[in-house]
């Protein structure tokens, strides 16, 4: 009988991997795997600037690739031997000289997994090009006070040092600029505030015109007339990417700004740069747009503030276009997931695109009364459908109104699709709602406005504008957009299929208990109970105050939810967890371990 076998060194290689992936999460860097490749380095890494303090991360353009050499015990390896002063390890010189010509820097980890330790280096450092071609391999050194557990500073400092060196920067400055931002009303300083908030120190106050500008930024409120957005010039020396964020946090948390109760102000910093220290030339830019948040006496980011949780949480995302587009978090038991929405201003981006859906909803069906048609007309009226290429649906609730789209055109549980829209010519076409279209209809009639509107408001969710503001979530928030702390809905969901005899009586019970634990902590708690045709839902839906965190938030409210789930289980028919049906049903990925049936 044939079998699929793997060599012993493809655990040991995955399990160094794994270790040193787990000690870069915890320095604040992202870790992509390029085992696919296997081409001389195992990671890529894109580090996150991070404050003094730990609340800040910000990601910048800086990032290095790391290749793990894992062995069981390091003096059993051929090519690892010690030294007097650590290890020697064979390279290949043809990788060497591809290290030394590439545009971002390479460490080598060692990992032994007996002794659960690690040692790493720099390869291409004191090597010289005519060394390489000598021979096949090359002997490269790692020093045996190398530790990788504590490497971190020295890690990302050699890091900032590369791109230091390989963009010239040895006389140079970071600079950024500060947009202060009102909350939650959205309303930029003014020119005169911003003024008063520098006192003497004008050289600062800067003002740039919308069209250079992102379109969040310039869709706030903003007093300025001419077209320009005023802003505070921010310019530093310091010796990394960390050391100016933290200097720049000190100087926010300096401004003198006197905030009103249930206020708070948001500062947008626009990507920071590196300058030449004469002519302030701009020589590259090393973050994205963020924002900050002063809530009491601490600096969040705003992403951070709203979506990061504890490390018991696991992130899902969507696999496939037809994934679910519920931005599930499942806890670490897979039992119950969360669910963080917030409000965020409406840009002119996407208004315009909301538009533009709204647009394409509407055009793809319309609503048609045959409460006074036969059975022959309906059977005319449903031949007519198949040639028009387009669908007849019933309305349970609404006897003698049918439901006639376009066939892409669905409502569902988990949202609305719409027909795809290829050409502009294909979107002329398309119109449901076109008197050439309700004309050659055989038989019915349009229904009465208020039944029409009735059922779109339960049903299909159609507004005629789009709103001022908008619900995200950590999928779709935008980088340096200012959210609203205010306006947060955190959601426990749990999804079971079926429930024996009393569950919804003991449901009531727990509910009055859970909700007046919670009431005194938060804006606003609310426990239902939803019966879908195919899935219920128990959904715990939270409304926080603006000064406390999501995370903080779960951390009070996680433990009642689960003896909430802890207390219906003897009513619960089945055993499937939260995380099998986010996986399986909605299609997104999440960490296997944590699904059981």
């Amino acid at each position: 009988m044939p079998y699929i076998k793997a060599p012993n060194s493809y655990f040991t290689g995955t399990s160094g991997e794994d270790i040193v992936k787990y000690y870069l999460k915890q320095w604040k860097i992202v870790c992509t795997p390029l085992e696919k490749s296997d081409f001389g380095e195992d990671i890529l890494c894109d580090i996150f600037a991070s404050s003094g303090d730990g609340k800040t991360n910000i990601r910048t353009n800086l990032s290095f690739r790391v290749q793990v050499k894992t062995t069981l015990k390091i003096e059993d390896e051929g090519y690892i031997r010690r030294t007097a002063k650590g290890f020697s390890v064979s390279i290949s010189s043809a990788l060497l000289q591809l290290w030394q010509k590439s545009y971002y820097p390479v460490i080598v980890v060692i990992w032994d997994l007996t002794d659960n330790r690690g040692f790493w280096c720099t390869p291409v450092e004191g090597i010289k090009n005519q060394d390489i071609f000598s021979q096949d391999t090359k002997s490269i050194h790692i020093d045996i006070s190398n530790d990788f557990q504590s490497g971190e500073e020295e890690i990302k400092k050699y890091v900032n040092n590369y791109y230091n060196n390989l963009l010239k920067l040895g006389n140079s400055k970071y600079r950024c600029y500060i947009y202060p931002l009102w909350m939650p009303q959205y309303r930029l300083f003014t020119s005169f505030e911003i003024l008063g908030i520098l006192g003497n120190n004008t050289e600062n106050y800067k003002c740039f015109l919308n069209d250079f500008l992102p379109t969040f930024i310039t869709s706030y409120n903003n007093l300025n007339l001419g077209g320009y957005l005023a802003c505070i010039q921010y310019i530093q020396n310091a010796n990394s990417i960390n050391e100016y964020l933290s200097y720049l946090k000190d100087y926010l948390m300096s401004l003198s700004i006197r905030v009103k109760d249930n206020l708070w102000v948001s500062f947008i910093i626009s990507p920071i740069e590196i300058v030449t220290t004469n002519a302030y030339r701009v020589v590259n830019e090393v973050t994205d747009w963020t924002c900050f948040s002063k809530i009491g006496n601490i600096l969040y980011t705003d992403f951070d503030y709203t979506f990061i949780l504890s490390d018991m949480y696991f992130y899902t995302e969507k696999i496939r276009a037809t994934s679910g587009d519920q931005n599930f978090i499942i806890h670490e038991s897979g039992r119950f997931a969360v669910e963080v929405l917030t409000a965020g201003c409406n840009s002119f981006a996407q208004k315009t695109d909301n538009s533009l859906r709204y647009k394409i909803l509407n055009r793809s069906f319309c609503l048609w009364d045959v409460s006074s048609c036969n059975e022959n007309e309906i059977q005319q009226l449903l031949e007519w459908c198949k040639r028009k290429e387009c669908i007849l649906s019933y309305l349970h609730d609404k006897p003698g109104i049918v439901l006639i789209s376009h066939h892409s055109f669905v409502v569902g549980n988990s949202g609305i699709f719409l027909p795809g829209m290829e050409t502009w010519e294909k979107f002329d076409k398309i119109n449901f709602k076109s008197e050439k279209f309700i004309s050659e209809i055989p038989n019915g009639k349009l229904p009465e406005d208020n039944v029409y509107d009735n059922i779109c408001n339960k049903y299909i969710f159609s507004h005629s504008e789009p709103p001022d503001e908008i619900l995200t979530s950590f999928e779709n928030a935008l980088a340096g957009e200012a959210l609203r702390h205010d306006a947060r809905i955190i959601r426990f969901i749990c999804y079971i299929k079926a429930t024996k005899q009393n569950f919804e009586v003991e449901f009531q019970k727990i509910s009055v208990t859970i909700e007046k634990n919670l009431e005194s902590k938060f804006v606003e708690v609310k426990l239902d109970y939803l019966k879908y045709e195919d899935l219920n839902e128990i959904v715990l839906e939270v409304r926080p105050f603006f000064n406390i965190s999501t995370k903080e938030v779960v951390n009070i409210t996680e433990q009642h939810f689960l003896e909430l789930l802890d207390y219906l289980g003897p009513f619960i028919e089945d055993s499937t967890n939260m995380a099998y049906y986010v996986k399986y049903l909605l299609d997104r990925w999440l960490p296997e371990e944590l699904v059981t049936k």
